[in-house]
């Protein structure tokens, strides 16, 4: 019989991420600072969340849902989030993370938005929390906005 999956809470998954930002900005500041692309500042990411969920998979871009089947949200054919942290081939959705850059000509935040809330909203994937990043050059000026499901609806962390 399979065990059953615990889920860390709120604070650890926070706890966590903060700490793989920390990371990051000491190992890989020059990412960050030399505009380059957003896959190169959330593949490094993923590497240091990783060490940080060692029993969970952390995956860029994962395009799966099971065997065989894509992704699919807000009537795309795919998706790609940027990074997620979940059970590869079951239900188990732990964190979908979207990302922008200071350096990116579109800083806009409501699509990442709109693809966190279909993350979290929508039956098949039911992601426990959702995390938007703006990446500034100085990590005391990252804005990170959290959301989290409370009974099948985004809501953001710290608001009702």
């Amino acid at each position: 019989m399979p065990r059953p999956i615990i889920y860390p809470d709120f604070r650890m998954v926070e706890t966590n991420i903060n700490a793989a930002m920390h990371l990051l900005y000491r190992g890989d500041h020059f990412l960050i600072t030399n505009s380059t692309s957003e896959r190169s500042i959330t593949h490094k990411l993923a590497e240091y969340i990783q060490q940080l969920f060692p029993h969970w998979h952390v995956d860029c871009e994962y395009n799966r849902r099971g065997l065989n089947r894509p992704k699919a949200i807000l009537n795309q054919n795919t998706s790609y989030p940027d990074i997620i942290i979940h059970k590869r081939n079951t239900k188990a959705n732990l964190l979908v993370v979207e990302t922008k850059s200071i350096h990116s000509t579109d800083h806009s935040d409501i699509h990442d938005k709109e693809k966190i809330k279909a993350y979290i909203e929508e039956p098949d994937y039911q992601y426990r929390f959702g995390l938007w990043i703006c990446f500034f050059d100085e990590l005391s000026n990252v804005v990170m906005n959290w959301f989290e499901n409370r009974d099948g609806r985004r809501r953001e962390v710290g608001r009702e």
